[in-house]
Order: C-alpha cells, then sequence, then structure tokens
C-alpha cells in the first residue's frame, strides 16, 4: 500500500519539488561565483538575467508555503 501510494501520489509531487528547489540552488551558485567571486558586476545585462531567473526560482516554494498556510491554517 505505501509503495502504491508513493509511485501515484508523492513520488511526482516530490521530484517537482526536488527540480525546482535543484534548479534555483544551481542558478544561486552561478549568480554568486558570477558577480562575488569572479567580481564580474559591471556585465549588467547578465546579472539581469540571472536575477529574473533567481525569481523565478522562488515562485515554486512561495506558491507552496502560501497553499500550505491556507490549508493548514496560520498558526
Amino acid at each position: 500500500m505505501i509503495e502504491f501510494k508513493w509511485d501515484t501520489m508523492s513520488k511526482p509531487f516530490h521530484m517537482i519539488g526536488c527540480f525546482a528547489h535543484l534548479f534555483y540552488m544551481s542558478i544561486l551558485v552561478l549568480y554568486t561565483n558570477l558577480v562575488y567571486v569572479k567580481g564580474n558586476a559591471s556585465d549588467a545585462s547578465q546579472n539581469n538575467n540571472y536575477s529574473i531567473l533567481l525569481l523565478v526560482g522562488t515562485i515554486y516554494p512561495t506558491l507552496y508555503d502560501i497553499s500550505q498556510a491556507f490549508r493548514v491554517g496560520m498558526t
């Protein structure tokens, strides 16, 4: 029963969360390396693109937290 529930309901949900987190972390590492380690802050257009990707990477966790807050309640 547990394996059936994992395969049908939980696995796809957790895989989406895992890939969203990996995407965000990889963009964060690239951005930090580009701006702070290499000190390449002069290339504003490329930094802006990474900033937009970082913003996109926070959409899924934000929506998930908001849905959980409504579902469970603001305790």
